[in-house]
């Protein structure tokens, strides 16, 4: 609980909210001496030790009273009673708390076992320890730094369950991306397992590339000092890294990344090793420069930005050549924006917000497709029947259906055909075998030319005469699969995002 000295501060009230509007079960260890102007620390409930900060030296100081008699005997008699509700609540969720006091004389339980308990009861998610304290004057930040050891998993604790094949190997996971005009690109890591060491050879699971490490740097706040090792649990900022994004998961080679894929789709680990999976980008905008010596600067300062954040995506728009900034939102946009005039000193304009709508069928359609051409003394004839059947929730295309009506078709036949349809999917325009051009609905929607999703599309028949091309089966599908979209009927939907507090 921060800024207990402010004048409204009520640290009981602050707990209730944490119980009914977050469904937490708040366990408080610490009691504060005072609220608001009258905060001047707090007591430790495990220990009951008091605890102040000296203010000549900004609260860098922490000084540990042994004795609870330097309080007023009002404030001594609530102490003990939130220390009571303390072990009260601790014996409610562990059984073995419970034994241990009824088995103690004074039905009580000492330090020692009140932070064992606590701490297993944090690992099972079944409470939340709570502090308090007022960053702005540093009080309360050693004793949060030290129930963070106390209270929390450490890396031992939580790597055989989720990453069984890099036991005692480096595992660490990417979470910061920035880049300094002296040491280029520096990426912060948490070390998971193993230990990490400069000029020395790692593997990027996310990206499936090598990189090399060529330094190591320990991380003091804005300093950072250059170290010759650094082991599991701590958090290292390396130089060196090249292809490595925000969200990235790195091992020690190809085999371990190999092995731990495997032992991680069995485990149920596979989620972590997937890294940082960003959500797709509702809000686009195009940004250009002013001159066009400039573009080479901007195209550098937009690979650096989106290292750094995997939710922000830059892609050149087919027809106008224009660069499109997609993100999360239009402050989102406005903030990248200014960090490129800023940082990467580039002169910039943003155009107009677009917001990325989505299409979708509201009714079951079929439509027939038919190619019969002759490319050279080859002659190609193709028939298909696609359906279009509307799916809740079902997200982007990512597969086709073939029915059992389409009969023995050639696997070829049948890869091609699935290959048009998805490649549709996810381009604005396919040239299929140099010949023609054909505008694609799935990405380009007949109602505003927006993406088709909640959709499931199957193929029905499909005849092809023997020397027929996969090509012109692709084609075929192609073709298709526009004019299925194109006389469907089809709703548009609004971005809605998920948020979880």
């Amino acid at each position: 609980m921060n800024k207990m000295d402010r004048s409204n501060a009520n640290f009981t009230n602050a707990i209730e909210s944490v119980r009914n509007k977050l469904c937490a079960i708040p366990l408080p260890v610490q009691y504060p001496l005072g609220m608001g102007k009258e905060f001047t620390g707090v007591c430790d409930l495990v220990t009951m030790d008091i605890l102040k900060w000296n203010q000549s030296n900004c609260g860098y100081e922490c000084e540990a009273v042994d004795s609870c008699m330097s309080v007023s005997q009002d404030m001594l008699n609530e102490v003990k009673l939130a220390r009571s509700r303390l072990i009260e609540e601790v014996a409610m969720h562990s059984n073995e708390a419970m034994a241990k006091m009824f088995a103690a004389e004074d039905n009580t339980l000492s330090p020692d076992e009140l932070l064992y308990f606590i701490r297993k009861l944090t690992h099972s998610c079944s409470v939340v320890p709570v502090l308090c304290g007022s960053a702005l004057k540093n009080k309360g930040i050693q004793p949060l730094m030290d129930a963070m050891l106390y209270f929390l998993p450490s890396p031992a604790h939580r790597r055989a369950n989720h990453l069984p094949a890099v036991v005692h190997k480096l595992c660490a996971f990417v979470f910061k991306v920035i880049h300094s005009h002296q040491r280029g690109p520096v990426v912060f890591v948490r070390l998971y397992s193993g230990c990490l060491r400069p000029h020395s050879n790692i593997y990027n699971m996310s990206r499936k590339c090598r990189e090399r490490v060529n330094r190591l740097l320990q991380v003091f706040a804005d300093e950072l000092k250059e170290v010759t090792e650094m082991t599991e649990g701590n958090i290292a900022a390396i130089v060196g890294l090249k292809n490595t994004y925000t969200g990235d998961v790195l091992v020690t080679s190809a085999d371990v990344a190999s092995a731990a894929e495997k032992e991680g789709a069995m485990t149920g680990g596979e989620h972590f090793l997937k890294g940082l999976e960003a959500p797709e980008p509702v809000f686009f905008r195009t940004i250009e420069t002013f001159s066009a010596v400039e573009q080479q600067d901007l195209e550098h300062a937009l690979r650096a930005l989106s290292r750094e954040d995997p939710s922000l995506k830059v892609s050149t728009d087919p027809d106008s050549r224009q660069m499109i900034l997609s993100g999360m939102g239009e402050l989102h946009l406005d903030i990248v924006c200014d960090r490129i005039r800023r940082d990467f000193n580039v002169s910039v304009t943003l155009g107009a917000v677009q917001v990325s709508y989505r299409e979708a069928p509201s009714i079951a359609a079929s439509r027939s497709g038919h190619v019969d051409r002759t490319v050279g003394s080859q002659r190609h004839c193709i028939s298909i029947m696609l359906k279009l059947t509307p799916v809740e929730d079902e997200g982007p295309i990512r597969d086709v259906e073939f029915a059992k009506t389409v009969g023995v078709v050639d696997k070829p036949v049948l890869e091609a055909v699935t290959h048009g349809i998805l490649q549709a999917c996810s381009r604005g325009v396919v040239a299929s075998a140099s010949l023609v051009l054909f505008a694609v609905w799935c990405v380009a929607g007949p109602l505003l030319s927006f993406p088709v999703i909640n959709a499931k599309i199957s193929v029905e028949k499909l005849s092809i005469t023997q020397n027929s091309s996969p090509a012109m089966a692709q084609v075929c599908a192609i073709e298709c699969m526009a004019k299925l979209l194109s006389g469907s009927e089809l709703i548009l939907l609004e971005p809605v995002m998920t948020v979880e507090v």
